[in-house]
């Protein structure tokens, strides 16, 4: 008969106690299948009941091997490899530690330790302290570490790490940096489009691939878009009209077409497009990229719209003068 480990039975506690913890935060809890490559599991926050395509990724070890019980000091240990992997990786990486004997974990941020770890070349051991800021539980979760996941998602990507992005159609398979899934891909695209601080240019591009991949994709990652484009905020609708606006300076007018059907997908798309003109969310060197979207859309020069909104940006305040 095969005989079990019980470091086994530890690996799997950590793990189910994680998971626990994060659903009982209102945040997607994924296990990843394999392992072996420094990643246990994905997190998704969700928004308003919407998954936000904020993603992290979770590297979980368990066991008191890993606890110092007299100082309540968990330890988390790895080679210079594995800190490389996790300095680079496109999405944040969030590090926990269990403990079987006090059922508790914490949690800390990987990422950021790692590219301090790289630098300084070593230690390579990270000493987590057990604090009410350290352990993992809803109220942290829900706090601390999602602000580190929403931060990041607003974090400026590189021209090359999107451009890195690419999808066979025939196997509905889409290959991203840093090995990222087909779905984790398609989620970094969404939000360096809409949330990232990223240069009009690679808006542009991951705006592109957007457009260019949508009949290409399952059925659930374009209702993902869907879903997230009809919910964006306002200045993330202006983050779109940038990259419009990026592709028709450079003259990239088919570019731009692509990402105007991206808009297509919002309720009611030319009055959302008009609203942000009036409340002047767009700026003034986007104006002509706000204009051709809603003239594209209606399928019609709307000289009237054109006029009010130029008329609008041109209007200069002086009542505070």
């Amino acid at each position: 008969m095969p005989k079990t480990r019980d470091t086994d039975f530890v690996e799997r506690m950590g793990v189910h106690h994680t998971g626990d913890i994060f659903a009982r935060a209102g945040v997607i809890f994924r296990e990843t299948q394999c392992s072996d490559t420094g990643i246990d599991a994905e997190i998704e926050l969700v928004h308003d009941g919407y998954a936000s395509g904020q993603l992290a990724k979770l590297q979980i070890r368990s066991g008191d091997s890993r606890l110092d019980l007299s100082s309540k000091t968990f330890k988390f240990s790895d080679n210079l490899e594995h800190y490389e992997y996790w300095a680079r990786y496109t999405l944040p990486t969030i590090g926990v530690v269990y403990s079987p004997s006090l059922d508790t974990a914490v949690w800390f941020d990987l990422s950021e330790q790692s590219r301090h770890i790289v630098s300084t070349q070593g230690p390579y051991t990270i000493n987590i302290p057990l604090t009410n800021n350290s352990r993992l539980d809803v109220k942290n979760i829900s706090g601390s570490l999602s602000d580190i996941i929403e931060s990041f998602s607003i974090q400026p990507a590189s021209l090359s790490a999107v451009k890195e992005v690419s999808v066979d159609a025939a196997n509905d398979h889409i290959v991203g940096p840093d090995g990222l899934t087909k779905e984790q891909a398609w989620k970094y695209l969404t939000n360096v489009l809409l949330t990232s601080d990223s240069a009009s240019d690679v808006r542009a591009e991951a705006g592109y691939r957007l457009s260019l991949y949508f009949p290409a994709v399952s059925e659930e990652l374009q209702k993902f878009f869907v879903e997230r484009i009809s919910n964006a905020t306002d200045k993330e609708i202006a983050n779109i009209v940038i990259a419009i606006q990026d592709a028709l300076s450079s003259e990239q007018d088919d570019v731009a077409d692509l990402i105007i059907d991206l808009l297509s997908y919002m309720p009611y798309p030319v009055e959302k497009l008009k609203e942000i003109g009036y409340k002047r969310i767009v700026s003034e060197e986007a104006l002509e990229a706000l204009i051709q979207s809603v003239e594209v859309m209606s399928q019609e020069f709307d000289s009237d719209f054109r006029n009010e909104i130029l008329n609008i940006y041109r209007t200069v305040d002086t009542s505070k003068d």
